[in-house]
């Protein structure tokens, strides 16, 4: 004991030995965030990735029927072609069309049963893989193919809508299949002299399907009467392009 006073107390330290293994709610909230980010950046990677595969399958697609566009009531399309390089070197690669056939109206009864529009003998055949038989053409081998059709309609005078389509039956399915199909309707120009231009309406249709053996194409009207007669006006014509 010191002279003339009392000796100082002890120093207390207190250790919590349980404070290195309790985490905060901060840590986790930030590895469910970093968590949630690593999925956000693969969704998003997904979905630029499809946007991509998308964009090429619409421009091969764009690219096939590109071609094909401009066939009309002329079998153009035997000796198609299309362009590659620039402009200053223009290179021509053929399209191969296996076979063609087309048909033209002319008939002095143009429609059979259930509207289905009839047509001349072959006018234009070049293929082993199509025939016609009753205003159908019947595919012999299965492959895609360009079909299209091309009608001239009188709307000089008031008409209900003229649906123009192209069907399909197939011997795997018994109810007729609708493959394309156009409206027509009479001039609505209230000034006559703007509608004796539109007297005559030519309707297209086109489209590339794939197409099993015995397979029937052919073409209906509803209104056949309206149904302009024209020696190359009117034609329903389909060609392979690939088997």
């Amino acid at each position: 004991m010191a002279e003339g006073g009392t000796a100082p107390p002890p120093q207390v330290f207190v250790v919590d030995t349980q404070a290195s293994y309790i985490s905060t709610p901060r840590d986790k909230k930030s590895s469910w965030a970093r968590a949630g980010q690593k999925i956000l950046f693969l969704l998003l990677g997904l979905l630029v990735l499809g946007v991509l595969v998308e964009g090429y399958l619409i421009y091969i697609l764009y690219q096939r029927t590109a071609s094909f566009s401009h066939c009309g009531s002329n079998m153009p399309c035997r000796n198609l072609t299309h362009t590659l390089g620039s402009e200053n070197q223009v290179i021509y690669v053929p399209i191969q069309v296996l076979g063609f056939c087309r048909l033209v109206s002319g008939s002095e009864h143009p429609v059979g049963d259930n509207n289905v529009v009839l047509w001349n003998s072959l006018a234009q055949h070049d293929s082993v893989n199509i025939e016609y038989n009753n205003g159908r053409l019947i595919i012999k081998e299965e492959g895609h193919y360009y079909v299209y059709s091309r009608v001239e309609l009188d709307v000089s005078k008031d008409t209900t809508p003229i649906f123009h389509k192209i069907m399909k039956t197939s011997s795997g399915y018994g109810k007729e299949i609708e493959l394309l199909k156009a409206t027509s309707s009479h001039c609505v120009h209230k000034n006559p002299a703007n509608c004796a231009a539109e007297d005559i309406r030519s309707s297209f249709l086109a489209g590339i399907f794939h197409l099993q053996e015995d397979d029937k194409i052919f073409v209906t009207l509803s209104n056949v009467e309206k149904l302009h007669r024209s020696a190359n006006g009117n034609s329903l014509g389909a060609f392979m392009i690939e088997p």
